[in-house]
């Protein structure tokens, strides 16, 4: 459900995103955002603080914030883990405060119930599918190594903000400013 209310277009947004990402968090956020650019909005800042999530829906989410036709700037607070690193790296700008924390680990699927050998190869095969557009997006945003991508298929990986910086995973480290009159802070939660 949004909490967006009116919108203005002479104000700049603020939406934090503080949840998993599921399909539901999912429709909510692409339903904010969208709303918001079709009211006209022009400046949107994505605050990011999850623990990541589903990776379809997430990787729905960066398609659609890349082709929104509005400049959409992201920023890390607290903890921006797994998928949510997505939408961390979807943005058009991307910060973090200084004691964000990014953590990667491989690609993970609950196996519920009876299956033949064929059906984990084809699960595995999607898990692999995955990581492989994971790795593309890192290659494409990002100034990571190949070596490090490879590290996030077989363990947890944490970077802090320095490191993200480092990696072009954020374009700098600094707190978040919201200006006192023209601002209109969302919260999903």
């Amino acid at each position: 459900m949004s909490s967006l209310g009116p919108i203005d277009k002479t104000k700049s947004y603020f939406v934090f995103f503080q949840r998993n990402i599921d399909i539901g968090s999912a429709k909510v956020l692409r339903g904010d955002l969208v709303a918001l650019v079709e009211g006209g909005v022009t400046d949107i800042t994505l605050i990011i603080n999850s623990p990541g999530g589903t990776l379809a829906p997430s990787l729905q989410l960066y398609n659609l914030i890349r082709s929104l036709p509005a400049k959409i700037k992201t920023h890390g607070q607290g903890i921006v883990a797994s998928a949510a690193n997505l939408l961390m790296l979807a943005g058009d700008e991307r910060t973090a405060d200084a004691g964000t924390r990014f953590f990667f680990h491989p690609s993970q699927s609950a196996i519920i119930g009876t299956f033949n050998s064929a059906q984990i190869d084809d699960q595995l095969l999607v898990m692999r599918e995955y990581e492989n557009m994971l790795g593309e997006i890192y290659r494409d945003r990002t100034k990571i190594p190949a070596t490090e991508i490879d590290r996030f298929r077989h363990g947890s990986v944490p970077y802090d903000a320095s490191k993200a910086l480092e990696y072009g995973l954020i374009q700098k480290i600094k707190g978040l400013e919201i200006p006192s009159q023209k601002a209109k802070l969302v919260f999903i939660d």
